[in-house]
Protein backbone atom coordinates (compact mmCIF):
# COMPACT_ATOMS: atom_id res chain seq x y z
CA UNK A 1 0.00 0.00 0.00
CA UNK A 2 1.20 3.41 -0.80
CA UNK A 3 1.11 6.10 1.63
CA UNK A 4 0.40 9.89 0.96
CA UNK A 5 3.49 12.13 1.84
CA UNK A 6 2.27 15.33 3.17
CA UNK A 7 3.62 18.37 0.33
CA UNK A 8 5.47 21.37 1.77
CA UNK A 9 4.64 23.67 -1.21
CA UNK A 10 2.09 25.84 -1.40
CA UNK A 11 -0.67 23.22 -3.51
CA UNK A 12 -3.03 23.06 -1.07
CA UNK A 13 -6.30 26.16 -0.98
CA UNK A 14 -5.93 26.47 2.26
CA UNK A 15 -2.24 27.59 2.49
CA UNK A 16 -2.32 29.44 -0.72
CA UNK A 17 -5.45 32.04 0.61
CA UNK A 18 -3.35 32.36 4.08
CA UNK A 19 -0.41 33.44 1.91
CA UNK A 20 -2.10 35.30 0.04
CA UNK A 21 -4.18 37.41 2.53
CA UNK A 22 -1.00 37.85 4.35
CA UNK A 23 0.58 39.07 1.33
CA UNK A 24 -1.91 42.05 0.81
CA UNK A 25 -2.18 42.68 3.76
CA UNK A 26 1.38 43.65 3.66
CA UNK A 27 0.42 45.61 0.47
CA UNK A 28 -2.31 47.95 2.20
CA UNK A 29 -0.08 48.41 5.40
CA UNK A 30 2.55 49.66 3.04
CA UNK A 31 0.77 52.07 0.78
CA UNK A 32 0.67 55.38 1.19
CA UNK A 33 -1.48 58.66 -0.05
CA UNK A 34 -0.21 60.57 -3.07
CA UNK A 35 -0.88 63.66 -3.69
CA UNK A 36 -3.12 65.23 -6.56
CA UNK A 37 -2.26 67.45 -9.39
CA UNK A 38 -3.92 70.21 -7.89
CA UNK A 39 -2.93 69.32 -4.38
CA UNK A 40 0.52 69.61 -5.82
CA UNK A 41 0.09 73.31 -7.27
CA UNK A 42 -1.30 74.32 -3.55
CA UNK A 43 1.73 73.25 -2.02
CA UNK A 44 4.22 74.82 -4.43
CA UNK A 45 2.34 77.96 -4.43
CA UNK A 46 2.51 77.74 -0.51
CA UNK A 47 6.41 77.07 -0.76
CA UNK A 48 6.50 79.69 -2.70
CA UNK A 49 4.89 82.19 -0.08
CA UNK A 50 6.96 81.22 2.04
CA UNK A 51 10.11 81.56 0.13
CA UNK A 52 8.82 85.14 -0.73
CA UNK A 53 7.47 86.49 3.08
CA UNK A 54 8.97 89.06 4.96
CA UNK A 55 6.32 89.77 7.44
CA UNK A 56 3.84 87.93 9.86
CA UNK A 57 1.49 88.32 7.66
CA UNK A 58 3.00 86.92 4.75
CA UNK A 59 3.88 83.82 6.79
CA UNK A 60 0.21 83.73 7.97
CA UNK A 61 -1.06 83.80 4.34
CA UNK A 62 1.60 80.86 3.69
CA UNK A 63 0.17 78.75 6.67
CA UNK A 64 -3.46 79.47 5.51
CA UNK A 65 -2.14 78.05 2.23
CA UNK A 66 -0.89 75.14 4.04
CA UNK A 67 -4.42 74.24 5.65
CA UNK A 68 -6.15 74.42 2.46
CA UNK A 69 -4.13 71.14 1.54
CA UNK A 70 -4.94 69.91 4.91
CA UNK A 71 -8.96 70.25 4.87
CA UNK A 72 -8.71 68.91 1.15
CA UNK A 73 -8.09 65.34 3.16
CA UNK A 74 -4.53 64.97 2.55
CA UNK A 75 -2.50 64.55 5.77
CA UNK A 76 1.22 64.72 5.58
CA UNK A 77 3.81 65.65 7.79
CA UNK A 78 5.67 67.54 6.00
CA UNK A 79 2.78 69.72 5.01
CA UNK A 80 2.02 70.05 8.65
CA UNK A 81 5.49 71.08 9.42
CA UNK A 82 5.92 73.33 7.48
CA UNK A 83 2.78 74.63 8.12
CA UNK A 84 3.73 74.77 11.76
CA UNK A 85 6.84 76.74 11.01
CA UNK A 86 4.82 79.32 8.79
CA UNK A 87 3.06 80.19 11.80
CA UNK A 88 6.12 80.69 14.08
CA UNK A 89 7.13 83.13 11.74
CA UNK A 90 3.85 84.68 11.89
CA UNK A 91 4.06 84.69 15.83
CA UNK A 92 1.28 82.30 16.50
CA UNK A 93 2.98 79.55 18.87
CA UNK A 94 -0.33 77.88 19.50
CA UNK A 95 -1.18 77.19 16.04
CA UNK A 96 2.19 76.52 15.53
CA UNK A 97 2.65 73.76 18.40
CA UNK A 98 -0.71 72.34 16.95
CA UNK A 99 0.75 71.58 13.72
CA UNK A 100 3.94 69.96 15.49
CA UNK A 101 1.73 67.59 17.65
CA UNK A 102 -0.13 66.72 14.60
CA UNK A 103 3.44 66.24 12.40
CA UNK A 104 5.28 64.36 15.33
CA UNK A 105 2.83 61.36 14.51
CA UNK A 106 3.64 61.48 10.74
CA UNK A 107 7.50 62.27 11.33
CA UNK A 108 8.00 60.54 14.34
CA UNK A 109 12.21 60.91 13.71
CA UNK A 110 12.68 64.21 11.87
CA UNK A 111 15.42 66.26 14.49
CA UNK A 112 14.04 69.04 13.31
CA UNK A 113 10.90 69.26 14.01
CA UNK A 114 11.85 67.60 17.55
CA UNK A 115 13.67 71.03 17.87
CA UNK A 116 10.74 73.24 16.82
CA UNK A 117 8.73 70.94 19.11
CA UNK A 118 10.77 71.88 21.95
CA UNK A 119 10.93 75.79 21.06
CA UNK A 120 7.94 76.36 20.89
CA UNK A 121 6.56 74.48 23.67
CA UNK A 122 9.07 75.80 25.52
CA UNK A 123 12.28 74.07 26.86
CA UNK A 124 11.08 74.00 30.51
CA UNK A 125 7.93 71.54 29.24
CA UNK A 126 7.81 69.09 31.52
CA UNK A 127 7.80 65.35 30.49
CA UNK A 128 6.55 62.40 32.53
CA UNK A 129 7.33 58.69 31.79
CA UNK A 130 5.78 55.75 33.08
CA UNK A 131 6.02 52.14 33.14
CA UNK A 132 4.63 51.48 29.45
CA UNK A 133 6.89 54.10 27.95
CA UNK A 134 10.15 51.88 28.41
CA UNK A 135 7.79 48.95 27.65
CA UNK A 136 7.33 50.17 24.18
CA UNK A 137 10.14 52.12 23.95
CA UNK A 138 9.78 51.99 19.97
CA UNK A 139 6.16 53.69 20.15
CA UNK A 140 7.72 57.44 19.83
CA UNK A 141 10.21 57.05 17.11
CA UNK A 142 7.46 54.61 14.98
CA UNK A 143 4.67 55.68 12.83
CA UNK A 144 1.20 54.19 12.69
CA UNK A 145 1.92 52.44 9.68
CA UNK A 146 5.39 51.29 10.70
CA UNK A 147 3.46 49.62 13.78
CA UNK A 148 0.79 48.23 11.18
CA UNK A 149 3.02 46.49 9.27
CA UNK A 150 5.45 45.07 11.69
CA UNK A 151 1.82 43.65 13.31
CA UNK A 152 0.98 42.46 10.04
CA UNK A 153 5.08 40.88 9.36
CA UNK A 154 5.19 38.60 12.84
CA UNK A 155 1.69 37.41 12.16
CA UNK A 156 2.31 36.38 8.82
CA UNK A 157 5.58 34.53 10.30
CA UNK A 158 3.58 33.14 13.42
CA UNK A 159 0.83 31.62 10.96
CA UNK A 160 3.69 30.29 8.82
CA UNK A 161 5.63 28.79 11.53
CA UNK A 162 2.55 27.25 13.17
CA UNK A 163 1.63 25.43 9.63
CA UNK A 164 5.76 24.39 8.83
CA UNK A 165 4.61 22.65 12.67
CA UNK A 166 1.79 20.90 11.53
CA UNK A 167 3.25 19.28 8.45
CA UNK A 168 5.95 18.22 10.31
CA UNK A 169 8.48 20.43 8.88
CA UNK A 170 11.56 21.15 11.17
CA UNK A 171 9.20 21.50 13.96
CA UNK A 172 11.35 22.65 16.92
CA UNK A 173 12.74 25.39 15.17
CA UNK A 174 9.09 26.22 13.51
CA UNK A 175 7.90 26.30 17.37
CA UNK A 176 10.72 28.91 18.71
CA UNK A 177 9.99 30.99 15.17
CA UNK A 178 6.26 30.76 16.15
CA UNK A 179 6.60 31.40 19.77
CA UNK A 180 8.99 34.81 18.91
CA UNK A 181 6.40 35.87 16.47
CA UNK A 182 3.77 35.87 18.48
CA UNK A 183 5.28 37.13 21.33
CA UNK A 184 6.77 40.35 19.23
CA UNK A 185 2.75 40.38 17.96
CA UNK A 186 1.50 40.94 21.02
CA UNK A 187 3.87 43.73 21.98
CA UNK A 188 3.19 45.65 18.69
CA UNK A 189 -0.42 45.10 19.42
CA UNK A 190 -0.40 46.67 22.51
CA UNK A 191 1.57 49.64 21.32
CA UNK A 192 -0.76 49.80 18.63
CA UNK A 193 -3.69 49.98 21.10
CA UNK A 194 -1.87 52.16 23.16
CA UNK A 195 -1.11 54.65 20.40
CA UNK A 196 -4.86 54.32 19.36
CA UNK A 197 -6.08 55.49 23.07
CA UNK A 198 -3.65 58.45 23.20
CA UNK A 199 -4.33 59.99 20.22
CA UNK A 200 -7.22 58.56 18.14
CA UNK A 201 -9.53 57.46 21.25
CA UNK A 202 -10.54 61.21 21.90
CA UNK A 203 -9.99 64.95 20.99
CA UNK A 204 -7.25 67.14 21.45
CA UNK A 205 -6.23 70.65 21.32
CA UNK A 206 -4.11 73.80 22.13
CA UNK A 207 -5.57 76.83 23.07
CA UNK A 208 -4.68 79.57 20.46
CA UNK A 209 -5.67 83.15 21.60
CA UNK A 210 -3.12 85.22 23.99
CA UNK A 211 -5.28 84.06 26.79
CA UNK A 212 -8.43 82.32 27.62
CA UNK A 213 -10.83 81.77 30.66
CA UNK A 214 -11.99 78.45 31.59
CA UNK A 215 -15.11 78.98 32.81
CA UNK A 216 -17.27 75.94 34.96
CA UNK A 217 -20.03 76.29 32.67
CA UNK A 218 -20.96 77.21 28.73
CA UNK A 219 -20.88 80.50 28.88
CA UNK A 220 -19.72 83.60 29.82
CA UNK A 221 -22.01 84.01 33.19
CA UNK A 222 -19.74 81.12 34.55
CA UNK A 223 -17.25 81.92 37.21
CA UNK A 224 -13.53 80.65 36.40
CA UNK A 225 -12.52 77.26 36.73
CA UNK A 226 -9.45 78.09 37.63
CA UNK A 227 -7.29 80.91 39.22
CA UNK A 228 -5.24 82.21 36.37
CA UNK A 229 -6.37 82.49 32.81
CA UNK A 230 -5.23 79.73 30.34
CA UNK A 231 -2.22 80.95 27.91
CA UNK A 232 -1.64 80.55 24.57
CA UNK A 233 0.17 77.07 23.67
CA UNK A 234 -2.10 75.22 26.78
CA UNK A 235 -2.59 72.04 25.60
CA UNK A 236 -5.50 70.20 26.56
CA UNK A 237 -8.13 66.87 25.98
CA UNK A 238 -11.81 67.78 25.32
CA UNK A 239 -14.26 65.94 27.22
CA UNK A 240 -17.46 67.72 25.80
CA UNK A 241 -18.57 69.87 23.76
CA UNK A 242 -21.70 72.41 23.97
CA UNK A 243 -23.25 75.65 21.72
CA UNK A 244 -19.54 76.53 20.57
CA UNK A 245 -17.94 75.75 23.79
CA UNK A 246 -15.44 73.09 24.76
CA UNK A 247 -15.20 70.98 28.06
CA UNK A 248 -11.30 70.57 28.31
CA UNK A 249 -9.37 68.49 30.53
CA UNK A 250 -6.37 70.50 31.31
CA UNK A 251 -3.17 68.21 32.65
CA UNK A 252 -3.60 68.18 36.64
CA UNK A 253 -5.25 71.28 36.67
CA UNK A 254 -9.15 69.99 35.97
CA UNK A 255 -11.83 70.82 34.00
CA UNK A 256 -13.15 73.64 32.32
CA UNK A 257 -15.13 75.08 29.54
CA UNK A 258 -13.59 77.61 27.06
CA UNK A 259 -15.21 78.79 23.83
CA UNK A 260 -14.20 76.62 20.28
CA UNK A 261 -12.82 79.86 18.53
CA UNK A 262 -10.16 79.96 21.11
CA UNK A 263 -8.53 76.89 20.26
CA UNK A 264 -7.21 74.06 17.96
CA UNK A 265 -8.39 70.81 17.92
CA UNK A 266 -8.11 67.78 15.78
Amino acid sequence: MLMETPSHGFSQPWLRDILLAGVWLVFVCGCGQSPSLDLTRKFQAAEKTVAQATTPADYQRAATAYQEILDDGFRSGVILFNQGNAWMQAGRRGRAIAAYRQAKRLLPRDPYLDANLRLAVGNDAATTTNVLDYVFFWQQSATTQEMSFAATLFLVLAMLASICVQLKYRPASARIVAIVSFCLLTLIAGSLLRDWWQNDAGRHGIVVATEVTARKGASNDHPASFNQALAEGTEFTVEGERDGWLLVRVGEKGEGWIPQRDCVVW
